[in-house]
């Protein structure tokens, strides 16, 4: 009997380490299942904040593209008129030169035509002395007998 009351008496001491270790380690889990759950929950907060951040970088490099695409067009619209105006300049200077030419031809044309003015009116002068002459010999002369 007194063995038996030893058995329980050791049982019992038995029992309470094992609840003992049991509780501690109960409480140990507990507070590794709280830190976990901390854990968690800042990940999830970074998680939400990176999300946050992925969202905006996102809508700036959307406008950035937008933007780089009305400049593109714009550049397009750019070279375009600079082309139509050197295009223009080509045109206005092959005109001008058509100009320039005609102009010279005119002038020439004018110089050859002053050239034969003053040269009829050198022949026109010189007929003119002729006549004088000629008129000046017939009033000087009696007429011809026939």
């Amino acid at each position: 009997e007194r063995q038996n009351k030893e058995l329980k008496a050791k049982l019992q001491e038995m029992e309470n380490q094992v609840k003992s270790k049991f509780k501690s380690s109960i409480s140990a889990l507990e507070a590794k299942v709280a830190q976990l759950e901390e854990q968690l929950e800042q990940e999830n907060r970074d998680k939400q904040a990176n999300a946050k951040t992925v969202r905006q970088k996102d809508k700036k490099m959307k406008d950035l593209m937008m933007q780089l695409e009305d400049e593109r067009k714009q550049a397009e619209q750019y070279k375009d008129q600079s082309e139509k105006a050197n295009s223009r300049m080509k045109q206005l200077k092959r005109q001008l030169e058509e100009s320039e030419e005609e102009s010279q031809r005119a002038t020439a044309a004018r110089r050859k035509l002053q050239r034969e003015l003053d040269e009829a009116a050198e022949a026109n002068d010189a007929m003119s002395r002729e006549v004088n002459s000629l008129k000046s010999k017939l009033r000087g002369n009696p007429e011809p007998k026939e």
